[in-house]
């Protein structure tokens, strides 16, 4: 149900407030998911922590992957924000067709433009959260 509204609004917001515990760690934690598998066919993953993707993407810290497979490589370029371990985070994600924001505790951080819109998600894609 999730998927076919996003799709046919070609527009998603997702408002998500986290409390990082480990900053040193192997990979991105995923926050949100809407993804069918763990690494093909991503709608959407909202992750923390260093760069995930082997194509040297930014966001070290906040990580944007919108759509495809190959686990939606590469990341939406997002700049390193310096985070505090234990720190309560209000991050809220927005995009209407190909122009997306990210917004970092009430302030919009960066925002861009993907040829990856809503209206392409994946119907069978799942919400995982944490």
């Amino acid at each position: 149900k999730i998927n076919a509204a996003v799709k046919t609004a070609n527009a998603v917001s997702v408002e998500l407030w986290f409390k990082p515990a480990v900053l040193a760690q192997s990979g991105p934690a995923r926050l949100v998911s809407l993804g069918y598998t763990n690494y093909e066919l991503t709608n959407l993953n909202i992750m923390h922590g260093p760069a995930g993707c082997g194509d040297g993407s930014a966001g070290a810290f906040i990580q944007m992957r919108v759509g495809g497979d190959g686990n939606a490589c590469p990341a939406l370029a997002v700049p390193a924000r310096p985070n505090v371990t234990g720190q309560l985070q209000h991050v809220v994600f927005t995009q209407d067709a190909r122009t997306w924001v990210l917004y970092s505790d009430g302030v919009a951080s960066i925002s861009g433009t993907t040829d990856k819109t809503p209206a392409g998600w994946n119907d069978e894609a799942g919400l995982a959260l944490g």
